[in-house]
């Protein structure tokens, strides 16, 4: 399955046709609502979704996600990783959906903490500030990082996976 998480305070959800599901929950959910991440399921043959992310200033719109995980199972998976804690104990969101963020963490993260938050996740994938999409997988308690133009990603066929 492809999914994507829109970060909705740079994302209109609606002129991208999507509907998901906010990552946060509750009154949390409701006072974020208008900037959270949002889980949606990905229909990679949408012109509407084409269109969005071929415009150059949507580069930081999220990050793609292929995972064989449901929906609901991938909403909870990615919940967990909302916040972290520093070292003198306090509670910080932690946005890995933002795509200048998630190359960074992922590629400073130990062999321990790749294999949690990965999970049953078989690819993330981002956009850069130079429009080149960056894919990453762990396997073997490995990270691997592929790189492709915007170009070559727009080739790829992402519903064959699904």
């Amino acid at each position: 399955m492809t999914y994507a998480i829109f970060d909705k305070a740079l994302v209109d959800l609606d002129k991208v046709n999507v509907k998901g599901q906010s990552l946060f929950l509750g009154k949390t959910g409701e006072l974020l609502d208008s900037v959270a991440p949002y889980l949606c399921h990905i229909d990679f043959s949408s012109e509407e979704f084409y269109i969005f992310i071929s415009n150059p200033s949507h580069e930081r719109w999220g990050i793609i996600i292929q995972t064989e995980l449901n929906f609901k199972d991938l909403h909870h998976h990615l919940r967990k990783f909302l916040y972290v804690k520093t070292e003198d104990a306090q509670k910080l969101y932690f946005r890995f959906y933002d795509p200048s963020i998630l190359p960074t963490f992922l590629r400073t993260s130990t062999q321990n903490q790749l294999f949690e938050f990965f999970g049953q996740v078989g690819c993330f994938i981002c956009c850069d500030e130079n429009n080149d999409m960056h894919s990453f997988r762990f396997s073997d308690s490995n990270l691997f990082e592929d790189t492709m133009s915007f170009e070559e990603f727009q080739k790829l066929n992402f519903n064959v996976l699904e």
